[in-house]
């Protein structure tokens, strides 16, 4: 039930781009800062946590990928109180 309700609220991969950075800097800081994932975050249908900050965060990822426990993650955006990040060393290909 959980990954049901989970996969009902997170925003769909496609609509993920419109997310990315518009209120970052004023709610979280500078763009790019570097957390630690907690829970496994498993591409952008399953959210996990992220350490942020001396805070946990929820957290999603807009590729298909599987982000374990201790990773470092880049934050590069924000969707309601879930952030959205990267792992580190992945770059943003240009629009």
């Amino acid at each position: 039930m959980f990954h049901f309700l989970n996969n009902l609220f997170a925003p769909h991969p496609a609509r993920l781009k419109e997310y990315q950075d518009p209120n970052l800097k004023y709610t979280l800081g500078k763009p790019g800062e570097i957390g630690i994932v907690d829970e496994i975050i498993r591409g952008p249908y399953i959210a996990g946590r992220v350490h942020f900050r001396g805070s946990y965060w929820p957290a999603s990822c807009d590729r298909e990928i599987v982000l374990g426990p201790g990773e470092p993650v880049r934050i590069v955006g924000i969707h309601c109180i879930t952030l959205l990040v990267q792992p580190v060393g992945v770059f943003e290909e240009p629009c």
